[in-house]
């Protein structure tokens, strides 16, 4: 009586399975490494702070995968309900704010602003509408390229209280450019500081007394988020970038020295 041999039971085989072990166990070894030296702290704090931000950033990529793959395709429909609960948390509030507004002013849709008095160059930009296309020009001057008026004598400059381009204010918020376009985050984040920004540029008050443009303040957020995206996909801050940043907290501490001043 023979016994048949098969091919996978050779030699040649057991070598491929003994190849494919080893390159596992290496694969192993090397993840442990890159993990030890994630934890090691390192000598330059720029390079820590960033290791701790990808650190995270991993981290949530990590919760998030695990979290929708065990929700399952149920898991992943929208869900109505929960906006149905947070939208009836609310609805008192903005009963209260509807009936409030009646009781001042006559109509629950008049907030005041409709009725403020105003200086006379204001009151004719209002005359146009609240919010309307034809402020976007004036909010867009105040919000990039307004600038601060020569004088001549120290500082040499002085804001007239209008506004002051973001470009002199926070020019290091340009640093989120360099984010990592290829992920969604990245465009979600930029999409909601464009649709935060887009009323403020509607509306016809253009921040009245400020040093900067302060509709912008609501944007920032996404911004600096964007920023650390950047840091974070990069690696350290080149030198240009560091200098835009700290002139900006320049051009923020003359705005103290203008504080009472303007």
């Amino acid at each position: 009586m023979t016994q048949s041999t098969r091919p996978e039971d050779g030699p040649a085989a057991r070598s491929n399975s003994l190849e494919r072990l080893e390159r596992s166990r290496a694969r192993v070894e090397a993840d442990r490494a890159a993990e030890d030296r994630a934890f090691r702290p390192s000598e330059n704090l720029e390079a820590l702070v960033l290791r701790v931000i990808g650190g995270w950033e991993n981290l949530v990529g990590e919760v998030n995968f695990t979290r929708f793959h065990a929700a399952g395709p149920r898991g992943r429909s929208i869900p109505w309900r929960r906006w149905g609960q947070l939208a009836l948390g609310v609805l008192p509030a903005i009963i209260f704010f509807l009936g409030y507004n009646q009781v001042r002013f006559g109509s629950p849709w008049e907030s005041g602003y409709g009725l403020a008095t105003l200086p006379e160059f204001l009151e004719v930009k209002r005359a146009l509408g609240m919010f309307a296309l034809a402020h976007v020009p004036m909010n867009l001057e105040l919000f990039l390229l307004h600038l601060p008026n020569p004088i001549g004598e120290f500082p040499f400059f002085k804001p007239d209280g209008l506004g002051l381009s973001i470009l002199l204010t926070s020019p290091g918020l340009l640093y989120a450019i360099r984010a990592d376009w290829r992920r969604t985050a990245s465009w979600l984040l930029l999409g909601a500081a464009v649709a935060v920004l887009v009323p403020s540029l509607l509306y016809y008050g253009g921040g009245w007394l400020q040093y900067g443009y302060r509709y912008a303040l609501d944007s920032i957020p996404f911004v600096i988020a964007l920023c650390a995206i950047a840091a974070a996909t990069r690696g350290p801050i080149g030198l240009g970038w560091r200098i835009l940043i700290l002139f900006g907290v320049a051009v923020m501490f003359a705005g103290v020295y203008w504080a009472y001043g303007i």
